[in-house]
């Protein structure tokens, strides 16, 4: 049996710390997946290859696509933390510490979107009874927390996706006093 980490990563050979940093994280995010198979071997395959291009595939921009939705539970939600690009703002109301908006979308769901300085609270009213939070890491980046994932996006697009996985933790195993 095999398991993957992920997409093949092209990096530069001067790049090393930066795929060592890759690596750790993938790994401490699906390390309770390896429980019920423990690793008996791991490949690392590579190639070297001359005149690799410039812009890594890790920090490629990729904003020239026109992304502007992501699916989720088949239902196309905006990558946008500004409530004009949900739809038409049908009402707003100034509260003590956010501006919440009542944004009607073009296929007729309508988002309850709670505006705080560095984050909002989106939710679709009606009988889908689903909700997020927006939070902004910095201008242009910004994380979505919905569901038990959080999505990365940078400029439009998502960069990056982080599972929570459920699993049993690791079982202590008994040493052999014979060895």
């Amino acid at each position: 049996m095999y398991r993957t980490l992920g997409h093949l990563v092209p990096v530069k050979l001067d790049d090393k710390e930066l795929f060592i940093e890759y690596l750790s994280e993938r790994l401490s995010i699906l390390n309770e997946s390896y429980v019920t198979n423990p690793i008996s071997e791991m490949t690392f395959s590579y190639l070297v290859k001359e005149g690799q291009p410039e812009t890594q595939a890790i920090h490629q921009d990729l904003s020239s696509d026109g992304l502007t939705f992501h699916n989720f539970n088949n239902m196309n939600l905006p990558i946008s933390m500004d409530p004009k690009d949900y739809g038409t703002i049908s009402d707003q109301i100034v509260r003590d510490n956010c501006i919440r908006y009542y944004v009607t979308s073009p296929s007729n769901k309508v988002f309850l979107i709670d505006s705080y300085s560095d984050y909002n609270i989106v939710k679709i009213l009606g009988a889908i009874k689903l909700s997020w939070t927006d939070f902004k890491v910095s201008e242009g980046i910004f994380k979505r927390v919905i569901g038990k994932g959080t999505k990365y996006f940078m400029d439009g697009v998502n960069v990056l996706n982080k599972q929570q996985i459920p699993a049993k933790p690791f079982n202590i195993l008994s040493t052999d006093k014979k060895l």
